[in-house]
């Protein structure tokens, strides 16, 4: 693993888009860990938090604002996030933004955007010490 290669977690309750998005970003530079079952509260581990990430905001059970939480609140990372959603009301939205969402991407997005937003937070290698 180069070790200057980014981290991108993806945290969505579709596995095939989880699945698609990974091989997207992997093709982009980064190097990719997926979540699309289990506790998404839990989707960061706190010895090795993500350099950017992706959280779907419809998980289950508004699961994914508590995602979003846990992705800021591990071990004190600025961690960009971009949420995405199917469709959302400004409340939500608004509660996204306080919860520490970076972007927001509703669908229907080409997935080029989605691609150039994670990018513009978070390029796929880290700046080389000179």
């Amino acid at each position: 693993m180069d070790p200057q290669q980014r981290t991108l977690l993806i945290v969505d309750d579709d596995p095939d888009l989880c699945k698609l998005l990974a091989d997207v970003f992997a093709e982009a530079g980064y190097r990719t860990v997926t979540l699309s079952e289990g506790s998404a509260s839990e989707c960061v581990v706190p010895e090795r938090p993500p350099d950017v990430a992706i959280v779907d905001f419809m998980l289950p059970g508004y699961a994914g604002l508590l995602a979003l939480w846990a992705i800021k609140q591990a071990a004190g990372t600025d961690t960009p996030v971009v949420m995405t959603a199917g469709h959302i009301e400004y409340p939500d939205l608004a509660a996204a933004r306080a919860f520490g969402a970076d972007d927001f991407l509703v669908l229907p997005y080409e997935i080029d955007d989605l691609v150039t937003a994670v990018s513009r937070l978070c390029p796929p290698q880290a700046n080389k010490a000179t």
